[in-house]
């Protein structure tokens, strides 16, 4: 799922940057605070098992990160106190045999706490020279809270998150946050797929003003309530920078939502009045298709913020750089045209790297007017 924060946004900057990042948070020294968590793995990771002591920083991170606004925990750095910064980051201290923690904190996550937070994700960052690295722990906020802790020393304690300590939350506070209903839970998921558009002597575009034989991209976009009550009034905005003058979006919203533009380019999506999404169900609420024709002379830039009655606003941004998008315009064309490379080619457009939440390709057919 791909429920959109401050802790998300921090664990895709170490996906996508890797050990650098870490380099950039040590040197910059960014400090405990609200979503982050630096944690030095005992033994520096050469234990045969998972250490009680990094058990306890697991399980209570889970509680009081999920109980909270999420956060990340950064495994594998030395974090000491400043009087003037707080607890920074001084030192990596590379965890040894870096996929075998990973597998152990994985084996351990589900144990940590009642109930289990099925919202924990851990990334390998692992040395191209060695067979160590760090490990970078994504913990979502949780529509099931509150989650206890069972292990260890903070066995029957609930956590949350208050600056850069996880803190023991009493009865009253526990009562006052999840004594309330519910919210709806809502993330995004996409299906991805490209091709070239047919001729102008084709009956299908005889009468349309499409451009002809032109790659494009089409990304079918999905919301789905992950919550536990019903969703209402659902919306999307959007907003897209093309990178050249020859290249076209086309969004095609579902029938019966309302769709409008205002300023600055920026266009709505609205659900019908009385539209109800149930927990686990999802629904399409637009569809976006680019015909990609050079020149690119700048970036690919898009930006989509979505949600509903009662819930934080999702929002999320993706910048494509030109030349990316000529490399894979270039292999496209010289392709096969299969499926698999439709997949390819719309994936890049839409900046979808290989760790986004998305559906499998599918038949794209180019959108026709304003419908798909």
């Amino acid at each position: 799922m791909n429920g959109r924060n401050r802790a998300s946004d921090l664990f895709e900057r170490f996906v996508t940057g890797g050990e650098a990042t870490i380099d950039e948070f040590i040197a910059e020294q960014i400090s405990e605070e609200l979503f982050i968590d630096y944690k030095r793995v005992t033994n520096d990771g050469s234990s045969s098992r998972l250490e009680q002591a990094d058990k306890e920083n697991l399980a209570r991170a889970i509680s009081g990160f999920g109980n909270s606004e999420g956060g990340v925990i950064v495994w594998g750095v030395d974090c000491r106190n400043d009087p003037q910064r707080g607890d920074v980051p001084v030192k990596k201290h590379p965890i040894k045999d870096v996929k075998r923690f990973l597998s152990y904190l994985e084996g351990a996550t589900s144990g940590c706490t009642v109930s289990p937070h099925d919202g924990v994700r851990h990334h390998l960052i692992e040395s191209p020279t060695s067979s160590e690295g760090f490990v970078i722990t994504l913990i979502r906020p949780s529509m099931y809270a509150p989650h206890q802790c069972v292990v260890g020393k903070y066995r029957g304690r609930y956590y949350i998150r208050v600056g850069s300590n996880f803190e023991q939350a009493p009865h009253g506070l526990l009562a006052s946050m999840f004594g309330r209903r519910p919210a709806p839970y809502i993330f995004h998921t996409w299906q991805i797929g490209g091709g070239i558009s047919p001729g102008r002597s084709t009956e299908i575009l005889r009468a349309t003003t499409l451009p002809e034989s032109s790659p494009y991209a089409i990304c079918k976009f999905f919301i789905r309530n992950h919550g536990t009550t019903v969703a209402r009034e659902l919306y999307l905005n959007f907003a897209f920078s093309l990178p050249g003058p020859n290249c076209l979006l086309y969004p095609a919203p579902k029938r019966g939502w309302t769709h409008n533009q205002s300023m600055l380019d920026w266009q709505h999506v609205m659900a019908p009045e009385h539209y109800r999404l149930p927990p686990g169900a999802m629904v399409n609420p637009v569809s976006f298709q680019i015909f990609i024709e050079p020149p690119f002379v700048q970036q690919l830039w898009y930006e989509i913020s979505f949600g509903c009655e009662y819930s934080q606003v999702a929002r999320f941004t993706k910048a494509i750089p030109p030349d990316r998008l000529q490399n894979a315009y270039n292999v496209f064309v010289s392709s096969d045209k299969s499926n698999q490379a439709k997949f390819s080619f719309g994936r890049v457009v839409f900046g979808a790297d290989e760790k986004s939440d998305y559906l499998d390709n599918f038949d794209s057919q180019p959108v026709i007017e304003e419908s798909v």
